[in-house]
C-alpha cells in the first residue's frame, strides 16, 4: 500500500528549543497551544490546568462520568511548577494532547523542564494532598544506597490458614456450581487449610496483593475460594492438584455472579480475579492460559472504568490517611491505598506480558505512560504487623510510574556504559519499572508508525537504550538478590524479575516469533503457523545466527541458563515457587541455544567431563565459543525433561517441541 505525497510532509514546531514535528497542521496547531502559558485554562472542579478549550472541556466531562453527571468535591491538584514554560505538559488521557506528546516527553533528554513534576503523579498519599513536588533527587546516583530494612527487628507475621466448617460450608455454598465437586472427599477443613498455606507461601511471594497483616478469611468468599484452589493446584499431591484443577473454572463464573458483575467491584472481587487470571495464565493448563487473554481484557477495562489506574482514584483514600485521627486507622486507609494500587500494577502487568512475551495483541487500550500511579511501597511496610510496626519502618518518597520508567532510559542513554538505576528501588518496584520497558519496547517495536512524530523527533538507539536499561537492572538485581534482609517476596519477584529481562532483551536482540516457528509450533497466541511461515522463519533464523545480534543472544541465554539451572533444581525439578516465569525463560533461551549450535558451523572443542555428560549442561561451559553439536541431543533432553515436570500446559508443549528437535536435521 502507497501512501499519498502529502503523508511525507512534516509541520514543525516553531518555538525555541522544541524539535517536535507533525504530519498535520492540525495537530501542530495543537501542541502550539501547549507553549502559551498565558492562555491556560483552569477546571473549576479540581484545579488542574490546560492549554486547549477542547482539553478542558472532555476533562469536564471525565467529571460528570465519574459521578453520574453531579459535581463531587475534589482536592485541588498540584500547583503548576514554577518556571519551565517550554516544558511540555503530560495529557491526562489519550485525547489530551495525543500519544505523540506523551512519548515526546518520554524521550526528551534530560533537563530541567522534564524534571518538573508531573501533575498527575506529584500526590504524597500520606501527607498534604495540595501537593507536593516532586524531587527528582531521590532517584539520584547520590541519595545512598538502599535503606536497610526493618522487617527483620520484628517477630514475622503469619497469616490466618484455618478453615473451619463453617467457613468450608460457605465456601461450598458458595461454589454452586460445583456441588458434584464440594462433596469430594478432599473437600475438608484440612485439605482447604493445606491448600491456603500453600498460597502463602508458593504463590504470594510472587504476586503480593494481599495484604497478609489483616487478612479476613470472612471478608470475601471470593477472594477465599480463588487463594484456596490456586494453593490446591500448587499442592505436590497429584490427586489434590487434579482436584484444584476441576474446581478452578467454577470460581471466577460464582465470583463474576456474586461480587464482580457491574463496576465498581469491591478490592477483595478485584484480587480474587486477578489471582485467578495469573495462575491460569501460569500454571494450568493450555486452555486456561488461553483464556486468560480475554479474562485480563476484562480485567483492564474494569480497571479503566473504575479509574484505577489514576491518582483520582485515590484521592478519597489519601484523604483517610491524612486525616485518620489514630495511627490504627492511617494504618489501616494506607492498607487500602497501596492494595489497590498493587492490585492496578497487577493488571496492567499481566497485560503486557501476554503482548511482550507470548505474542499476544495487548488488550490495553492506554499507554502505558497514562498509567498514573507511584509505584508500590516497600515490603517492610507492606508486611508490618501491625500499626506500630508499621509506623517504625521508614518511609520512602514515593516514585512515580512514568518519571521511574523514564529515568531509567535517560540514565541508560546519558553515557556509553549504563549508569546505575535508582539504588532504592524495591524489588516489586523495579518488577513495575521492567514491565514498563517492556511495553515500551513493544511499542516502539509494533506501534512505532503510530508515534512517528515524536519518535522522529529525538535521535537515540532505541534498542541499545533499552538494552543499556535492562543489563543495567540485571546488574541490580544480582547484587542485592542474595542480601540476608530481603524478604522471601522480595527475593521471589527478584529471580522472576531476571526471568523476565532475558526474554525482554532477547526479544531486542532477536525476532522471537521467527524462532518459535522454526522451532516448530503449531501456533502463536491465536494464530496458527503454516508451512509459508515456517519457510519464512527458517530463511531468517539462517541469516540471524550470523550476526552480531545472533551473537549477543546466545550468549546472554547461556548465561542465564547457567545462572538459573543450578544443581539442586536439575536434581528436584523446577516448582511453582521457583518462579512462575522461569519455565517460559528458560524454553526460549534454549531454543537460542539450539539454533545458534545447529546452525553454526562447531568449532573444534576439548572432552567434556563425566559429571558434566551427566547432567547435559555441558555445552553450556564455554558457548558459544566452544560447543560440539552432536552434544545438542543431550542438552535437548535435559531441558525437556525439566520442563515436562511442570504441571503447566504450556510447559509440556514446550517440553514436546525439544523433544522433537533432538531428532531434525538442519
Amino acid at each position: 500500500m502507497g501512501r499519498s505525497k502529502d503523508a511525507d510532509v512534516r509541520h514543525f514546531c516553531a518555538h525555541p528549543g522544541c524539535t517536535k514535528s507533525f504530519s498535520r497542521a492540525d495537530h501542530l496547531k495543537r501542541h502550539t497551544a501547549n507553549h502559551d502559558p498565558e492562555k491556560r485554562k483552569n477546571c473549576p472542579e479540581c484545579g488542574r490546568s490546560f492549554a486547549r478549550s477542547d482539553v478542558l472541556f472532555a476533562h469536564l466531562k471525565k467529571h460528570e462520568v465519574a459521578e453520574g453527571g453531579a459535581t463531587k468535591e475534589r482536592s485541588p491538584s498540584p500547583p503548576e511548577p514554577n518556571g519551565g514554560s517550554g516544558a511540555p505538559v503530560l495529557p491526562d488521557m489519550p485525547g489530551d494532547g495525543g500519544l505523540d506528546d506523551l512519548y515526546g516527553w518520554l524521550l526528551a533528554d534530560s533537563g530541567p523542564g522534564w524534571l518538573d513534576p508531573l501533575p498527575d503523579l506529584a500526590l504524597n498519599l500520606e501527607g498534604d494532598l495540595t501537593g507536593l513536588p516532586f524531587d527528582w533527587n531521590i532517584l539520584s546516583l547520590n541519595a545512598g544506597g538502599p535503606s536497610t530494612s526493618t522487617s527483620n527487628i520484628f517477630l514475622p507475621f503469619s497469616p490466618p490458614t484455618d478453615v473451619t466448617e463453617p467457613l468450608r460450608l460457605s465456601l461450598c455454598t458458595y461454589l454452586l456450581s460445583a456441588q458434584h465437586l464440594v462433596n469430594h472427599p478432599l473437600a475438608t477443613c484440612s485439605t482447604f487449610s493445606s491448600a491456603l498455606s500453600r498460597y502463602w507461601l508458593s504463590f504470594h511471594p510472587q504476586l503480593p496483593i494481599v495484604h497478609t497483616s489483616t487478612f479476613d478469611p470472612t471478608r470475601s468468599l471470593g477472594l477465599l475460594s480463588a487463594m484456596i484452589v490456586v494453593g490446591l493446584c500448587l499442592q505436590p499431591d497429584a490427586n489434590v492438584r487434579t482436584f484444584g484443577q476441576q474446581l478452578f473454572p467454577h470460581v471466577r463464573p460464582m465470583l463474576m455472579l456474586h461480587e464482580a458483575s457491574v463496576p465498581p467491584i469491591p478490592l477483595g472481587a478485584f484480587q480474587a480475579l486477578t489471582i485467578l487470571g495469573q495462575a491460569g495464565q501460569m500454571l494450568l493448563d493450555h486452555n486456561r492460559h488461553d483464556m486468560a487473554y480475554p479474562d485480563s481484557a476484562y480485567e483492564v477495562t474494569i480497571g479503566r472504568l473504575m479509574d484505577v489506574f489514576s491518582w483520582r482514584f485515590y484521592t478519597k483514600m489519601s484523604a483517610q490517611v491524612a486525616q485518620a485521627q489514630t495511627e490504627d486507622e492511617r494504618w489501616q486507609a494506607w492498607i487500602e491505598s497501596e492494595s489497590w494500587r498493587r492490585v492496578a500494577f497487577a493488571v496492567i502487568m499481566r497485560d503486557i506480558e501476554l503482548s511482550t512475551i507470548f505474542q499476544h495483541l495487548p488488550t490495553r487500550a492506554l499507554s502505558i505512560l497514562l498509567v498514573r500511579l507511584a509505584l508500590p511501597g516497600d515490603d517492610d511496610r507492606w508486611t508490618a504487623a501491625s500499626s506500630s510496626a508499621w509506623r517504625a519502618c521508614q518511609a520512602t518518597p514515593d516514585i512515580p510510574f512514568p518519571y521511574a520508567v523514564k529515568h531509567a532510559l535517560s540514565l541508560s542513554a546519558a553515557s556509553s556504559a549504563p549508569p546505575a538505576t535508582p539504588p532504592h528501588l524495591n524489588p516489586f518496584a523495579r518488577y513495575c519499572v521492567i514491565h514498563g520497558l517492556m511495553s515500551v519496547g513493544w511499542d516502539v517495536k509494533w506501534r512505532g508508525s503510530l508515534r512517528a512524530a515524536a519518535i522522529e523527533s529525538v535521535q537515540r538507539n532505541w534498542r541499545g537504550s533499552l538494552r543499556d536499561a535492562y543489563r543495567q537492572l540485571r546488574t541490580d538485581i544480582n547484587l542485592t538478590v542474595d542480601l540476608p534482609f530481603l524478604s522471601a517476596s522480595e527475593r521471589s519477584i527478584s529471580l522472576t524479575s531476571l526471568d523476565l529481562l532475558l526474554v525482554a532483551e532477547l526479544d531486542l536482540l532477536a525476532d522471537l516469533t521467527s524462532i518459535l516457528t522454526f522451532a516448530g509450533v503449531d501456533r502463536i497466541a491465536a494464530r496458527t503457523v503454516g508451512p509459508e511461515d515456517f519457510s519464512l522463519a527458517g530463511k531468517a533464523v539462517r541469516k540471524w545466527v550470523s550476526t552480531d545480534e545472533g551473537l549477543q543472544a546466545a550468549d546472554l541465554a547461556e548465561s542465564y541458563l547457567k545462572q538459573r539451572l543450578q544443581p539442586e533444581i536439575l536434581e528436584r525439578g523446577w516448582t511453582a515457587a521457583d518462579g512462575m516465569y522461569g519455565p517460559w525463560a528458560i524454553y526460549i533461551a534454549t531454543l537460542v541455544v539450539w539454533i545458534y549450535a545447529a546452525l553454526r558451523p562447531a568449532p573444534f572443542t576439548y572432552p567434556n567431563t563425566s559429571s558434566e555428560q551427566a547432567n547435559g549442561l555441558f555445552l553450556l561451559r564455554d558457548f558459544p565459543v566452544s560447543y560440539r553439536a552432536e552434544d545438542i541431543p543431550l542438552f535437548l533432553a535435559q531441558i525437556a525433561a525439566l520442563l515436562q515436570g511442570q504441571q503447566w500446559g504450556v510447559g509440556h508443549d514446550a517440553a514436546a517441541i525439544l523433544r522433537g528437535l533432538r531428532q531434525r536435521k538442519l
